[in-house]
């Protein structure tokens, strides 16, 4: 899937960190349980356990694909 983007009419940062994984996107996409315990971890008061590494990367890889993605890695 190829988007243009008519940058001489419209501003960067309208489209500026649409391709990241991010907050917004981990919300959305994870489970409510999963999302809260990543918080929880990327805050330090918990370590990673395999059950959320294996849901942020399943998450991540389903998000990449439905972009158009035909390549695809990641890493904790």
């Amino acid at each position: 899937m190829t988007v243009l983007y008519d940058f001489a009419n419209h501003p960067v940062s309208e489209i500026f960190a649409s391709n990241c994984f991010n907050e917004a996107a981990m919300k959305k996409l994870l489970p409510i349980d999963i999302y809260n315990e990543l918080q929880d971890i990327q805050h330090g008061d918990k370590d990673l356990t395999p059950a959320v590494a294996e849901a942020v990367a399943s998450a991540m890889k389903q998000w990449a694909l439905d972009k158009g993605a035909t390549h695809y890695t990641h890493w904790f």
